[in-house]
């Protein structure tokens, strides 16, 4: 069971996406993570588990989300880079 990263910050350009979790956990093992739009240019980002988008992130705003055997990302908005902080709260 492997969790690819922990936890981090990550500047996305505008329009752009970048993964930021990657996961290999074994069987219905999910990992729970924390994230945040630190809102410095206050545009929304998406993030998406495995190419679909799961949540729209607003400016200074947070959301958990559990990840098993897939990857999370997070695209900027269309006007500004954005700056998204995400922490590993644990597995579950």
């Amino acid at each position: 069971m492997a969790v690819g990263i922990r936890s981090g910050r990550v500047v996305v350009p505008a329009t752009e996406t970048k993964d930021v979790v990657l996961s290999d956990l074994v069987g219905n093992k999910k990992a729970l993570y924390r994230f945040f739009n630190s809102g410095k240019t206050g545009e929304a980002v998406t993030i998406s588990r495995d190419g679909n988008v799961v949540h729209t992130l607003a400016s200074k705003d947070s959301v958990d989300l559990s990840i098993g055997n897939e990857k999370l990302s997070v695209t900027a908005g269309a006007k500004e880079e954005a700056e998204v902080v995400y922490e590993l709260l644990g597995l579950i």
